[in-house]
């Protein structure tokens, strides 16, 4: 969708170069024609400018809520990790004790081995003996003497073998318990795991999802703000038609239309009008305005016109004067080196000299006159903005 729009973006822009520096049958005839269409096609330009920008504030507010469902789900994720190292520990520690049961469990195994070998060895020696009966006792007996304590001790015998029949009896129920405990803790620790891994897993492929609708997202802002600083620069181109259109057409009428002294945006640094003067501390008239520049910065003839003064000055430093005829002239102040001289024709864009701190100056400017019949004028009446 975007990669579309961007390309939109791209055939509109080229229909806007060819338009402007194309040839072009009005170039010459028509200039106020040419003013319309640049107009124009600025008018698109920003059109399409706010249009991007609408977009990309949406797409920045998309943005911040997915970027907070984000710390919802890592929070979400964070939760899902810790109750499974929770889990692990509790299973580690289940485990340990299972341990400790298996061993308890082997204890107990080789005692049930053990009287169950007794047992085996009582068995056997009845049946290597014969079979002990109350008709044996009775018989063998010599006297009744001797015929109770037969009896005494053939019911020690029998009660003995009683409680040992029922001890490994209770061992065994007690070992099939023990084995039942074991096998459902297992299952149970064995399902908690499975789960927390689950959880674990779900919560990291909603976060997988989210981190891919935010670089989708990021994607868009950095096509939208691409196109916005393509619409910046051929805007930035149409302005500079407009503004030569409109020269050509003050050139037509006959009117005073200069240009900038210097490249770029004008930056001013000391307005025309009454002032605190930076050198002496006192108020006083300041009868032009000064502009920053950096020393060697080309200065520009800001309209056609004949050098009639270039040379030095207390106040100005290395100073230059260009008349430009129906008593408009243009003063410069404090150059580096000038590079016309009296007489020469310049025109308009033309590098007349160099920025520098020349005369009386605190540090490298540009100051800039601009006289109708000697009378000093704000040059900003006059400067295009």
């Amino acid at each position: 969708m975007l990669s579309k729009r961007r390309l939109a973006v791209c055939v509109f822009i080229g229909c806007c170069v060819l338009a402007a520096t194309g040839p072009h049958t009005l170039a010459d005839d028509d200039p106020a024609a040419l003013l319309n269409q640049a107009q124009e096609q600025q008018n698109k330009i920003q059109v399409e400018k706010q249009n991007a920008r609408g977009k990309l504030g949406q797409v920045y507010w998309q943005t911040q809520e997915a970027k907070a469902q984000l710390q919802a789900v890592q929070q979400e994720l964070k939760l899902a990790q810790s109750r499974q190292a929770e889990v692990d520990r509790e299973l580690k520690t289940t485990r340990a004790s299972l341990g400790l049961l298996e061993a308890a469990l082997k204890q107990s195994q080789g005692q049930y081995q053990e009287r169950k070998a007794v047992l085996g060895r009582r068995v056997r020696a009845i049946q290597e003996n014969g079979r002990v009966s109350y008709l044996g006792v009775l018989v063998g007996s010599h006297s009744f003497a001797d015929f109770v304590s037969r009896m005494d001790l053939l019911k020690q015998i029998v009660q003995q073998d009683s409680r040992l029949m029922r001890e490994v009896r209770a061992q065994k129920q007690t070992l099939e318990k023990q084995r039942q405990a074991v096998a459902d803790r297992t299952a149970q620790l064995t399902a908690l795991q499975a789960e927390a891994v689950r959880t674990v897993q779900t919560v990291q492929a909603k976060e997988a999802a989210q981190e891919q609708i935010i670089a989708a997202l990021d994607r868009s802002q950095a096509e939208l703000q691409a196109q916005l600083a393509e619409y910046d620069r051929q805007q930035a181109v149409v302005e500079q038609q407009i503004y030569e259109f409109q020269l050509r057409l003050n050139r037509i009428a006959g009117k005073f239309a200069p240009v900038h002294p210097l490249r770029g945006k004008l930056v001013i640094t000391s307005d025309f009008g009454p002032r605190i003067h930076p050198v002496f501390g006192v108020s006083s008239f300041h009868g032009g305005t000064d502009f920053a520049a950096n020393s060697g910065d080309p200065i520009f003839a800001i309209e056609d016109g004949v050098v009639i003064h270039a040379g030095w000055d207390d106040v100005y430093g290395n100073r230059l004067v260009i008349d430009h005829g129906s008593g408009i002239a243009s003063w410069y102040g404090h150059a580096q080196v000038l590079l016309v001289d009296v007489g020469d024709a310049v025109k308009q864009g033309q590098t007349i000299a160099r920025a520098d701190s020349t005369g009386l100056s605190t540090g490298p400017h540009l100051h800039l006159e601009i006289r109708v019949n000697n009378v000093r004028q704000n040059p900003l009446n006059y400067l295009a903005p």
